[in-house]
């Protein structure tokens, strides 16, 4: 116990905090506030087409991927490449048990399968509007959305 007196798990700090990756967000991070942006959003784009819809980037969510992966050694700030960081495990790994000790770590701070080095992966959005469904009359956008995504 006095290990976790002298070294806290869970230190308090004023902004929000990746417990898996340890980023620190700042005052770009608005995930918090996700819902309350997401009705904004969805308030702004009611009557309009889905073709003519378009968002700006400055009103989207930005979680703590759009932080920095980098750490400071000394006065300079290294940025850490996942995939690269991954390859030389592949290359370094002595056997398959280490390899799983490897993976018991998280590697990226974004789900991979999602994104690449240019940001989210692109998609036909024409695929994405047959997942809605029309919906006609008035939409209650309170605290909770009244909509369904199939």
């Amino acid at each position: 116990m006095d290990w976790f007196c002298k070294h806290p798990p869970f230190p308090e700090v004023k902004g929000i905090v990746s417990m898996s990756t340890g980023f620190i967000g700042d005052e770009k991070i608005n995930c918090h506030m996700s819902q309350e942006i997401g009705c904004i959003g969805i308030s702004k784009i009611i009557g309009n087409g889905f073709y003519t819809v378009k968002f700006k980037r400055n009103d989207r969510i930005k979680s703590l991927s759009v932080m920095n992966p980098g750490i400071q050694i000394e006065d300079d700030i290294v940025s850490i490449n996942s995939l690269l960081i991954f390859q030389r495990m592949c290359i370094a790994k002595e056997s398959e048990k280490e390899f799983e000790k490897f993976f018991t770590y998280e590697l990226a701070p974004f789900p991979l399968s999602l994104f690449n080095d240019d940001g989210m992966r692109k998609c036909v959005k024409s695929s994405m509007y047959q997942a809605f469904e029309q919906h006609s009359g008035d939409i209650n956008f309170g605290f909770a959305l009244s909509t369904r995504i199939r």
